[in-house]
């Protein structure tokens, strides 16, 4: 019989790629923890483009002062 296919972690359902330049904003460490991330060029920062971005927002007017792209 053969084996299972392991699991997929949440990063690779959500299509984080390993070496990605990635920005994530507030989040909790357990949601860090859960997503079971690859190894990321994690940026601190806005600037340049990315590969990856995630927001971590509790209320929306924390979405809506999100400076907006031209």
């Amino acid at each position: 019989m053969a084996d299972p296919k392991p699991a997929r972690t949440v990063a690779q359902k959500m299509g984080i790629k390993p070496g990605s330049r990635a920005l994530i904003e507030d989040a909790p460490a357990s949601a860090l923890t859960a997503m079971r991330l690859p190894q990321l060029d994690l940026a601190d920062r806005l600037v340049g483009e990315f590969g990856y971005l995630h927001l971590f927002v509790h209320r929306q007017d924390q979405l809506r002062a999100v400076p907006r792209a031209a």
